[in-house]
């Protein structure tokens, strides 16, 4: 194999395995999220956390959500989307699936 086929395949394979450590947002993450940004569905935070997976996991492990408050989240993506060369929509979007998921954590019973 070429090197950058196995540069790009431990990447690829990295981002599955840390992508599954990560929650898969639901209904409840939804309605959180619509009550901070109204309108955010279960597919927009999915699209956020698909995007945290494959972006994030290239540089560094994957922090879990629940490490850091909904705010605290809002300023690390803002730090970081020009390093993981997010679209203002892009970034929007991880910003909303990492608050969501963090206040899961916080839920009773999350």
């Amino acid at each position: 194999m070429r090197p950058v086929l196995v540069v790009s395949l431990a990447g690829l394979l990295l981002g599955v395995a840390c992508g599954s450590a990560v929650p898969r947002p639901d209904a409840a993450d939804a309605l959180w999220a619509s009550g901070r940004w109204p309108g955010t569905t279960v597919s927009d935070l999915e699209k956020g956390r698909e995007l945290f997976v494959a972006r994030c996991a290239g540089c560094h492990n994957l922090p879990l959500p629940a490490s850091k408050t909904p705010d605290e989240w809002l300023g690390v993506v803002d730090e970081m989307a020009t390093v993981a060369r997010l679209s203002a929509a892009d970034r929007d979007a991880v910003a909303r699936y990492l608050g969501a998921a963090s206040e899961r954590s916080r839920r009773p019973g999350g």
